[in-house]
């Protein structure tokens, strides 16, 4: 089954770090070449907690993959 989806900018990140749950089941087979436009996050928004936990994970030696990592595995 192929399904199309829009998904807006502002919730990109978060769908795709969803998605890579799912990377033995599905496949994105085409991603828009807009270029990603990155906002701040200041301390007083919810998603800086998750910003602070990547960062002490990574310093603990947990490996992170970029965006375009995680894409290329579902291509």
């Amino acid at each position: 089954m192929t399904i199309i989806i829009d998904v807006k900018d502002s919730v990109a990140d978060k769908i795709l770090y969803f998605l890579e749950s799912f990377q033995k089941d599905l496949k994105i087979i085409k991603k828009d070449d807009s270029p990603i436009v990155l906002e701040e996050i200041s301390e007083d928004e919810t998603d800086y907690n998750y910003i602070v936990q990547g960062r002490q994970k990574r310093l603990n030696g947990e490996k992170t993959y970029s965006l375009d990592e995680v894409i290329k595995e579902f291509e």
